[in-house]
């Protein structure tokens, strides 16, 4: 979904000035080609250019705007939450049909005051037929103040939000900060995340993708440590909807040298577990571990670790195959 082609939002002022100087530069290039018509009809007619050109400005470019939003009746799970996660759909769906009415209304005065037009009416009156004409339609156009100030933010929002593809296989991988998890993405796949050293590299979903036995694979690096609901940040809140909602398979990494206890990786998965999703558990990092420590660990574990990518790669190809 390509949220960067929503329209930019303008203020009231800046339309009205967009439509009215451009239906003046345009009036002049209509008078040009009416040189053989009289002088009085040749006024009215190029008066009703201008009030229709105002009247297509409007309708179009309000058109433009409303249409580039996305139909929340239409996102997927994923999105309608993350949507209204920072968004009241409700004052979105409100604004945007504002501006439609605006449009509507703004082609109804120009039909309107185009009928005022008599054809030998003189240069004085149709001036002031002129002014109530632009008087009117500033006025709607004003009252769009708030609503438009509500899309420039709305847009400011959406834009930011993942382009993830809802109908791939997708692999999440999950843990917390520093553990390991774009390193690995970046082995599983063409993408080149920011890797560094220190917590809290990862400032946004990274996407990658892969094809095993010719079908493609989508992987997201969850950044964060998603065991805090109530706290989450902007990215945070968007790791924990793809695993929620995106995720077939959840590659939870563990690391055994960072500044993270077991308890409390222990208690990450336990949030991971409450999404009922199938995990797969990969320790990171073991070429700098002892193998005492590493030993140790699994020792003390019922679950079954993986310890490189490859063998990795050979438990999403076995998600895959089953995966309807």
């Amino acid at each position: 979904m390509a949220f960067n082609k929503i329209q930019s939002v303008e203020t009231p002022k800046f339309y009205l000035n967009t439509a009215f100087s451009r239906a003046r530069k345009e009036e002049k290039k209509y008078r040009n080609n009416l040189k053989k018509v009289g002088k009085a009809k040749r006024t009215v007619m190029v008066e009703k250019h201008r009030f229709n050109y105002v009247q297509d400005y409007f309708k179009n470019a309000f058109h433009k705007l409303v249409s580039s939003f996305p139909s929340t009746d239409q996102l997927s799970e994923f999105y309608s939450e993350l949507l209204s996660t920072y968004i009241e759909i409700g004052t979105l769906k409100k604004s945007l049909s504002t501006i439609s009415w605006a449009a509507s209304k703004v082609d109804e005065l120009a039909r309107m005051y185009s009928k005022k037009l008599g054809q030998d009416m003189p240069y004085s009156e149709v001036l002031k037929v002129r002014k109530s004409f632009y008087g009117r339609v500033s006025s709607v156009i004003n009252r769009l103040e708030k609503h438009l100030l509500y899309l420039k933010e709305a847009r400011r929002v959406i834009v930011a939000f993942p382009v993830v593809k809802d109908n791939l296989f997708t692999v999440c991988i999950t843990g917390f900060p520093n553990a390991g998890k774009s390193t690995l993405l970046s082995r599983l796949t063409s993408a080149k995340p920011a890797i560094g050293s220190y917590a809290f590299t990862t400032k946004q979903l990274n996407l990658g993708y892969s094809s095993f036995n010719s079908r493609k694979v989508q992987f997201i690096d969850c950044p964060g440590t998603l065991a805090r609901p109530e706290k989450m940040n902007y990215i945070e809140r968007q790791a924990y909807l793809a695993v929620k909602y995106l995720a077939s398979i959840v590659v939870f990494v563990y690391d055994l040298t960072g500044e993270y206890s077991l308890r409390e990786q222990d208690a990450l998965l336990r949030k991971m577990e409450g999404f009922d999703k199938k995990i797969v558990f990969y320790v990171s990092k073991t070429d700098i571990l002892s193998k005492e420590a590493l030993t140790e660990f699994i020792g003390s574990r019922k679950e079954n670790f993986i310890f490189s990518a490859d063998l990795l790669v050979e438990e999403i190809k076995r998600g895959l195959a089953s995966w309807a």
